[in-house]
């Protein structure tokens, strides 16, 4: 299997367990190759990678993500060949270098889905900051793993949209300020009646009290992330030049796109902040389509 197991802390006497060992789903001329981190044991049900629960959501997605895509036109394959039960961080980290040997990843599009995924498609070990992106000068985009996933609201329609970003390997990932100066101040002058998406983040579900931590706001090329408040303290964080350009930003925007509009908009416009008239919520969108 190629497989280095007698480095694995998941084999036994050397050689791995074979009730444990799920091997890939692959396909002739894959359209996308998923990378998953390791089996749970409901997948040596189906006999291969991602059959059990991960692989549920791994197909809704797919069919969400309007791709056309079907398992018959997807690998699907673990960092890890074999499962374990309730795996610590540092064991999983060794299975997946142990691993790492038996994977051929054929060419074309990758979606790394977790750390230990993003170490067999790259070798890369650094993740958190990559997680959304692409690889510089690679076909592998990053995203969480299945139970990062699960942890957040639309998990399906979150992993769709990672996947068609997977399958664009043209679309460049968008230059992020997050830090307020000049070139924040710079950015936001571009911004100014352009179509705006826009993102806030509260401490709290309750957009009239809840402080906003930060209001995101971009375009396919630019995304600025302005700081507004730390915890609960009312004063606001950015200086007073940039707080001004982010109310020109949004009073004159071509159109302000949010996913939950009804929360962001109502946030900001009951803390005075003017909005442009023209705006689309996608969370209206996705609930009509």
């Amino acid at each position: 299997s190629k497989c280095r197991c007698s480095e694995c802390p998941f084999s036994q006497d050397g050689k791995p367990i074979p009730e444990r060992e799920v091997p890939a789903h692959e396909v002739k001329r894959p359209k996308l190759t998923i990378i998953g981190e390791y089996p749970r044991s409901n997948d040596t049900d189906k006999e291969t990678a991602m059959d059990g629960m991960q692989g549920v959501f791994v197909r809704g997605a797919l069919r969400r993500s309007g791709s056309g895509l079907t398992p018959g036109k997807v690998n699907v394959v673990n960092a890890i060949r074999c499962w374990a039960i309730h795996p610590s961080k540092p064991d999983l980290a060794k299975a997946a270098r142990a691993c790492s040997p038996r994977l051929n990843l054929p060419p074309g599009p990758k979606l790394a889905m977790g750390q230990h995924a993003l170490y067999a498609a790259a070798r890369e070990g650094e993740y958190g900051k990559k997680v959304g992106a692409r690889l510089p000068g690679t076909d592998v985009w990053v995203t969480n793993s299945v139970l990062e996933m699960f942890a957040q609201p639309h998990y399906r329609t979150a992993l769709a949209i990672h996947i068609n970003h997977a399958l664009a390997p043209d679309v460049p990932a968008p230059k992020v300020i997050i830090d307020d100066g000049p070139e924040m101040q710079a950015a936001l002058k571009s911004l100014i009646g352009k179509e705006i998406s826009v993102d806030i983040e509260t401490a709290g579900t309750n957009p009239f009290h809840a402080p906003i931590l930060c209001i995101g706001l971009g375009t396919p090329e630019l995304v600025v992330s302005v700081p507004w408040h730390v915890g609960s303290d009312t004063k606001i964080a950015c200086s007073h030049s940039t707080y001004m350009l982010v109310r020109r930003v949004l009073f004159k925007a071509k159109c302000l796109i949010a996913h939950n509009g009804a929360h962001d908009f109502s946030a900001l416009e009951s803390r005075g902040i003017p909005l442009a008239s023209k705006r689309f919520d996608t969370f209206v969108a996705h609930g009509v389509v």
